[in-house]
């Protein structure tokens, strides 16, 4: 039987090889109307529902091809556009031009469709629920014929195909997220038609070619290493006693023995989810060692905004794209039997959490519904061709792999995938998030211009200044003014702390701004007024022993915040400061009573 296996996957890897083999250019009478476009077109090409049956039915599938726009002149390159999800392509062209920007006066611009969403093959499932495990394998059987050829080793066959078609040259592989799976297929199976390959938060494969890294133990382990890094970035956090990975396991245990429905284990894997976010990243540490130390207030603050998992949003987005499960199923390394039925592999993977349990939570600890293993027991898997035929040697073309460093585990992806290329190299963004490149966090002009001078001249060294670190992650949360560092004049701590407490919920690339009120950490209300650029405190405890009450005028163009408060000792404060800095310690002036300071506060 494993004999059999093993032949059977190699032939399936053989074959993907074989069935992706670039077609000759047609002839100018055969192209596509829109390769004699000058300007955006449209279009769509008839392609084998499965590449190894040139006999099969046809689907179709779009594309979108914008031509440089400098006429009069050659283009430099065409530039492919691979978004991730997986989800449809077409409509993240905006999110492409936007980031590929004057690029598009000198390279061309190719989009074309995923197969199995929207007008590629898509299909709905209203009555999906990953709650119940019978409407996913419903959803399967609706269609049945079609979905197991909906794979990235078939999807970038139809991008090949479509290249031939338009009679373009070499292509400049642009994926970020999943669409960085389909840039390392296309280059494995098309090397004589990549230019380059640019990768913004790359993905990986095993040596079995299928993406690793799904499973939520996984997923739960990089979240962990990201509460550790932004620990170590900050004084105050180190000195907590232990590791963040062990008080967070720590943590767990007491909520098991001692369940807190304001901190459901959901809202604590959430909370190491979000350290990417710095409102997570600068309080969770802090949080997680004052609840073990008998003060729950900062991680019940905390917790709130989480949420339960977000198992309704998810099935929601599977009912209008249910092709995102045929693509998870079959790209992904699964520890179970492809070919199995839905019984067998339920009981295989069972065995498989048994024989690797899953600590410190357990997948239905904070999923009811599961994950993509789960998922794919009641999907159809019988896909043997990974989306990276193994033993690829990838060509030897200019390759770069961005990620941020508090995003999933992509840093160490980006620096593998890169390996993985004769010339590859890799720029890992401090405290960088997901896609960079397309978002629009403050710093991602940096990275998107990282990727347009890439794209002109891969021969130059990448610049690696986007850096966005603008937090220092708390190491305590004091309970009373005591606790804080001695100022002269005395009030001045507890003031500024409960400023910059508020604040950072206003940190740029913060998920926080949707939160427009919030209970002070001891008492008291904080609410946000975003138009006017202020922040609002009516009797906030930061401290137990003191209010805080006044107006916080978030930063100017110079990165100034400043703050008139009034105390319930009575003393007047106003306060001026740069926030958002990396720093240990802050400057901090203005006056107390009238009387002027400038002073240096540390992060506590």
């Amino acid at each position: 039987m494993v004999i059999k296996r093993a032949v059977l996957t190699g032939l399936s890897a053989l074959l993907g090889l074989t069935l992706v083999n670039a077609p000759a250019a047609p002839a100018g009478e055969d192209r596509h109307p829109c390769a004699r476009a000058v300007t955006r077109c449209d279009g769509e090409i008839q392609v084998p529902l499965n590449w190894s049956d040139p006999t099969s039915e046809r689907i179709t599938v779009p594309f979108t091809w914008i031509p440089h726009t400098r006429t009069g002149t050659p283009s430099a390159g065409t530039v492919a556009g691979l978004p991730g999800g997986p989800a449809p392509a077409l409509a993240a062209t905006p999110l492409l031009t936007t980031a590929l920007g004057s690029l598009l006066e000198t390279h061309d611009l190719l989009v074309v469709e995923r197969r199995g969403f929207a007008a590629a093959g898509g299909w709905r499932c209203p009555e999906l629920d990953l709650s119940t495990p019978d409407t996913i394998t419903a959803c399967a059987q609706r269609e049945a014929r079609r979905q197991p050829f909906f794979t990235t080793a078939q999807r970038v066959a139809d991008i090949q195909a479509v290249r031939s078609r338009l009679g373009l040259r070499r292509l400049t592989l642009y994926g970020y997220s999943y669409g960085t799976l389909d840039a390392q297929a296309f280059a494995a199976r098309y090397p004589r038609d990549t230019a380059a390959v640019l990768l913004d938060s790359p993905i990986t494969t095993d040596t079995t070619g299928f993406t690793a890294g799904w499973a939520y133990p996984e997923r739960l382990r990089d979240h962990l290493d990201k509460l550790s890094l932004v620990c170590e970035h900050s004084r105050s956090c180190r000195d907590l006693p232990g590791s963040a990975r062990d008080r967070f396991a720590h943590l767990v245990l007491t909520l098991r023995a001692r369940p807190d429905p304001r901190v459901p284990l959901a809202a604590l894997n959430a909370l190491a989810q979000r350290q990417d976010d710095p409102v997570p990243g600068r309080d969770g540490n802090a949080a997680i060692a004052a609840y073990l130390a008998g003060d729950p207030a900062p991680l019940h603050r905390l917790a709130a905004p989480l949420g339960p998992p977000p198992t309704e949003p998810q099935s929601q987005m599977i009912r209008s794209a249910p092709a995102y499960l045929s693509y998870l199923c079959a790209d992904s390394a699964l520890p179970y039997d492809r070919a199995a039925g839905t019984e067998e592999k339920t009981r295989q993977l069972a065995d498989h959490r048994r024989r690797h349990p899953e600590r410190p939570m357990g997948t239905r600890e904070v999923f009811p519904a599961g994950d993509v293993l789960d998922w794919c027991t009641h999907w159809p898997t019988p896909n043997h061709t990974p989306p990276v035929p193994p033993g690829t040697r990838f060509p030897d073309v200019p390759t770069l792999a961005i990620a941020g460093d508090t995003d999933l585990d992509t840093g160490t992806r980006a620096t593998a995938v890169a390996r993985r290329f004769p010339r590859g190299q890799a720029v890992i963004v401090p405290f960088g998030q997901h896609t960079a490149s397309l978002n629009n966090y403050p710093y991602s002009g940096c990275v998107a211009a990282m990727v347009r001078d890439f794209i002109t001249d891969p021969r130059q060294r990448p610049s690696s200044s986007c850096g966005t670190e603008n937090y220092r992650a708390l190491g305590h949360f004091p309970r009373t003014s005591a606790e804080l560092p001695a100022t002269n004049p005395p009030g001045l701590a507890p003031a500024f702390a409960t400023a910059a407490d508020a604040v950072i919920r206003r940190a740029p690339q913060s998920g926080y701004r949707f939160v427009t009120e919030e209970p002070g950490l001891r008492g008291g209300a904080v609410r946000f007024d975003d138009q006017n650029r202020r922040v609002l405190l009516t009797d906030v405890r930061y401290v137990a022993d003191i209010a805080v009450t006044g107006d916080i005028r978030l930063p100017d163009k110079d990165g100034t915040a400043t703050a008139t408060l009034t105390l319930s000792t009575g003393q007047r404060l106003h306060l001026s400061w740069k926030p958002f800095r990396a720093e240990d310690t802050t400057t901090v002036s203005g006056s107390v009573d009238d009387r002027p300071f400038t002073t240096r506060l540390p992060t506590t």
